[in-house]
């Protein structure tokens, strides 16, 4: 039989405190159990600062307390889950309609591609030739309009004008599907930041959209369609027929077209072998084929020329001892006739 005293500490509390603190304010001493020491029944401060709801604030979102707070934290998950919940589905839905659109909009310009082809037929409008067994040149005729334009084999072009055309029209020919972006963002700088035309952004395949479509008008509008002509062309013919349909159209003053008719016209020999000036001249005059006539600005040829071949021999297409030696040969200011 346990007297008053006794009872109070049994039920912890202590007589004038109904909340189980002493008079002091602080909680009442607990004996330690069986086992314990003194020590191991006195709680620390974490654990008394948690048991009196002195821990960490309260989070808004996670509800947590402290760092035990399993309560709250289970709250916070709840409501990430819900959410997440939420916007998943949604951007799934939007991920459907932005793939759905994609869809719609490479239909519809498929259909536009197929209904309004480009005009790839005028390449075949070829000068007449008459051939000895061997296939040599013996006489030619002019076109129905009056232009030379003869039929080129790409592999019977010299492969050094070649490699000097690509890397001084478009250098990255092999590597686009039409249009060069990173040309076209540095002609937009440069225009810009200078308020003129320091260098154009089109690849060869817009060029050659230009040649079989042919149009006076110089603006945005123009070399938008230029454009979208090249991405229809890269879509029906392989780099190598490009190429070879450029080499056929592209104007080399008065009424010679392609790079064989020219190098009749300008050296008097078919383009297979061609030196280095010759190369380079046939680089520089389809830019400005009437400016550059050799029969009429032979200064004006020869300054273009040896631009091109500077530029080579920066690029590292050519060795750059050569160039000098190249820019000493004057640009003849003949025509020949043709065979």
């Amino acid at each position: 039989m346990m007297d008053h005293g006794e009872e109070a500490f049994q039920a912890g509390s202590i007589p004038g405190s109904a909340s189980g603190l002493d008079g002091a304010g602080h909680p009442p001493l607990i004996p330690p159990h069986k086992g314990e020491g003194v020590a191991d029944a006195v709680p620390d401060n974490q654990t008394m600062s948690a048991g009196l709801g002195l821990g960490r604030p309260r989070s808004p979102f996670w509800g947590g307390v402290g760092a035990g707070g399993t309560a709250g934290g289970g709250r916070g998950t709840g409501i990430f889950a819900h959410r997440a919940a939420r916007t998943l589905p949604r951007l799934a839905l939007a991920a459907l309609s932005l793939l759905a659109l994609s869809g719609v909009t490479l239909f519809a310009l498929d259909r536009l591609d197929r209904a309004y082809p480009p005009p790839l037929d005028r390449a075949r409008d070829f000068s007449r030739e008459v051939v000895d067994r061997n296939g040599a040149l013996l006489r030619a005729y002019a076109t129905d309009d009056g232009r030379w334009r003869l039929p080129v084999d790409r592999k019977a072009v010299d492969p050094q004008f070649v490699r000097m055309l690509v890397a001084y029209e478009d250098k990255r020919f092999h590597d686009h599907h039409g249009v060069d972006l990173l040309a076209v963002g540095r002609a937009a700088f440069q225009f810009a930041t200078q308020g003129r035309i320091v260098s154009g952004g089109s690849t060869i395949t817009m060029q050659l959209a230009r040649l079989i479509e042919p149009r006076e008008e110089r603006s945005l509008l123009s070399k938008a369609r230029q454009a979208l002509r090249a991405l229809q062309i890269e879509r029906r013919l392989s780099k190598d027929e490009i190429l070879t349909r450029y080499l056929t159209l592209a104007p080399y003053g008065g009424n010679i077209e392609g790079v064989r008719a020219a190098s009749l016209a300008w050296f008097g020999r078919e383009p297979n072998r061609l030196t280095l000036p010759q190369a380079a001249l046939l680089v520089a005059l389809p830019q400005s084929p009437e400016a550059r006539r050799p029969d009429r600005n032979a200064r004006a040829a020869q300054a273009a020329r040896d631009r091109v071949l500077s530029r080579m021999a920066q690029a590292g297409v050519i060795v750059p001892g050569e160039v000098e030696r190249a820019s000493a040969e004057p640009v003849s200011s003949t025509r020949r006739p043709m065979p």
